[in-house]
């Protein structure tokens, strides 16, 4: 899982961002997260997340999500 928080009352930031998962030059819509907000999606490892405002399309975040393993100690 990829979690995407959007801080709240930035003053330059549009109230709204899309977030899409890239694969090279198209995207995939994922949800929509607001200011003060999270949005939680799964993800693959190697695969690419990107959180645009809304109105002004700005990157606000970009994540590569990687493969996380647990190690149980004996």
């Amino acid at each position: 899982m990829l979690d995407f928080y959007y801080p709240p009352n930035q003053r330059l930031s549009a109230p709204f961002a899309s977030v899409y998962e890239l694969h090279g030059s198209s995207r995939q819509y994922l949800g929509m997260v607001a200011q003060g907000s999270h949005l939680s999606v799964r993800a693959r490892p190697g695969a690419t997340f990107a959180a645009l405002e809304q109105k002004t399309n700005r990157r606000s975040e970009e994540h590569t999500s990687e493969l996380q393993s647990r190690i149980k100690s004996r």
